[in-house]
Formats: C-alpha cells, sequence, structure tokens
C-alpha cells in the first residue's frame, strides 16, 4: 500500500500503587496512548501493528506506553504534529500530578504490514474508550480515601490476540463487583472474550476500637486510615468473620514503582513500637490466664537480639 511507519510513545510517568495512589489521579499511559489513536482515527486511515503499555503488573498505573502505525505517507506530518499537541495536553492536565509526561513520536521507521485488522482495531478502541478506570467512589469516613477504583494495567498485542488486564479494588464487595459487571457487559457488547484471572477477597473494616485505641497509644503519629488492602487481611478475616483485624507497618514510599524506597530510621522506630506493643499483649494475656509474674516486660518469644 506504500504506508510508512511511525513509532508513538507515552513515558515519563509516574506510575505508583493503584489502591495507595489512586486518589493522586496520576497519568495512565495506556490511556493517553489511547487518546492519541482516537484523535487519530478521526482524521485518517491507519493500522496499529505493534502495541504494549504497562509493565505487566496491573496493580500499578502504567508508565509506559508504545504503538506502531503504519499511515499514508501523506498523513504522517499531520501525525507528528497531533502527538506534539497530545503533549502539550497531557503536560497541561497534568502539571500537578505527572509533570514529567511526554509523547514521542520517531515518524518513517521500517515495519511490516501486520497486527491488528480494522475489525479488531474498531473493538479494542470502544473498550479502552469505555473500560473503567480511576477511582469510581470514594470513602468519606477517612479524609481522601477511596472505596473503589479500577485500573487498566497492561496492554499486550501479541501473534495470535490482544491482553488488556484490569484491576478492580475495593473496601466492599458490592462496590468490586458491581464495577466488574460493568467490565463483564461491555465484553459481552463486543464480542470480546474475558476471564478473572484472581478474585482476591476484599477487606472490610472490621477492627476492635480497643485495639486501634492501644496501636494509637504506640504510634501516635500515624493516624489511622483505610487502605484498599487484599490478600492476607481478606483471606483471613473470609475465613474468620469474627477477627480484628489492623495492619501495620513502617511507611514506604513511591510503591509499585522502579524508585520504591523506605527509610531505615522509620523502620527502627515502627520495630521498637511493634515490640512495645507485643510486650503489652503478652503481659495482658498472662494476667487473664493467671500465668502473670511479672515477665511481661521482656521481649517477646523469637525477638531477642533482634
Amino acid at each position: 500500500r506504500g504506508w510508512k511507519f511511525c513509532s508513538i510513545a507515552v513515558n515519563g510517568l509516574s506510575g505508583g500503587h493503584t489502591g495507595q495512589d489512586a486518589t493522586k489521579e496520576r497519568g495512565n499511559a495506556i490511556v493517553l496512548l489511547h487518546r492519541i489513536l482516537l484523535g487519530m482515527e478521526k482524521q485518517m486511515e491507519f493500522q496499529v501493528v505493534a502495541l504494549w503499555g504497562g509493565a505487566g503488573m496491573s496493580s500499578a498505573f502504567a508508565r509506559e506506553a508504545h504503538c506502531t502505525v503504519a499511515v499514508p505517507p501523506e498523513n504522517m506530518e499531520f501525525l507528528v504534529d497531533l502527538a506534539e499537541e497530545s503533549e502539550k495536553i497531557f503536560r497541561k492536565e497534568l502539571h500537578k500530578k505527572d509533570p514529567r509526561v511526554r509523547v514521542k513520536c520517531v515518524p518513517n521507521i521500517p515495519g511490516a504490514m501486520k497486527g491488528l485488522n480494522d475489525g479488531a482495531y474498531r473493538k479494542l478502541s470502544r473498550l479502552l474508550t469505555l473500560l473503567p478506570d480511576g477511582v469510581a467512589s470514594r470513602n468519606f469516613e477517612f479524609d481522601g480515601a477511596m472505596e473503589s477504583c479500577a485500573n487498566v494495567g497492561v496492554l499486550e498485542l501479541h501473534k495470535d490476540e490482544l491482553l488488556v488486564t484490569i484491576l478492580i479494588r475495593s473496601t466492599s464487595a458490592a462496590r468490586k463487583y458491581y464495577l466488574y459487571d460493568k467490565v463483564v457487559a461491555l465484553c459481552d457488547l463486543l464480542g470480546i472474550f474475558h476471564s478473572v484471572t484472581r478474585d482476591i477477597p476484599h477487606w472490610e473494616r472490621r477492627a476492635d476500637g480497643a485495639l486501634v485505641e492501644k496501636l494509637g497509644a504506640v504510634y501516635p503519629d500515624r493516624p489511622l486510615g483505610i487502605a484498599q488492602g487484599t490478600l492476607e487481611c481478606g483471606i483471613f478475616g473470609e475465613k474468620n468473620p469474627k477477627l480484628s483485624i489492623v495492619a501495620l507497618g513502617a511507611p514506604y514510599y513511591s510503591p509499585h514503582s522502579p524508585g520504591e524506597w523506605f527509610s531505615m530510621s522509620e523502620t527502627k522506630v515502627f520495630w521498637e513500637g511493634l515490640l512495645r506493643f507485643l510486650r503489652t499483649k503478652r503481659a495482658e494475656r498472662r494476667e487473664q490466664l493467671g500465668l502473670f509474674d511479672g515477665t511481661g516486660d521482656g521481649e517477646p518469644d523469637g525477638a531477642e537480639g533482634e
């Protein structure tokens, strides 16, 4: 057909944890790249021959997304201009939330006509346009906390299939499955195969007030908050509905990104506080069992020398 090939990349984004960082509303490279493709749809013919986004982990915001497209030669200049204009728009939208976003367009690269046919691309475009992405509902009991969210985290074009992975988080089972029902309904309408990779138990707040108060005394500078945690706490809570569960740990920063880090000094403070809390709990338990012998000030079993 005599078409030319061009690569388009969205990068420079911060990424982050789709639960902890959800309300920061950072950029999603997959969504931003799709917005560029939507702009192309309105102006020209093209074919997507290569496509990927995210780093294979749907629990993190996609920091990068790339595609290679084939376009008629007369549209190449317009495509370069569209990429430049898209970067200006994205940087304006995200100047407080993700200021390092970049769009790079490299025209006239080698390529081969393969990849998505028109029908497959139309399905993908409608799917990405309508999939839930970002905060769906907020938790107003805790300032700045979200209740449910979704993240379009992975986009991979293979030889015989196109894979889109979305992660749904919620502290409420009803909210989680409502978002899931939306995804299922959309896929069914478009004739797209869908499956659940993991349905990890949600974690609704269920903590004894006395336990929270004691931990608050140990960590007075750490206000009580809510996390869209899953896995261990969700599994334990599901198996034993009477459990009182509080998750605690040393703070860490820029989670689910290459720049993730934590402070040794903050971790030391947390660890020492945890030891104090466990000493108190052991002493209380020994009293309850009539075993109190004044040893409650010792280190918890297995903690000596740590």
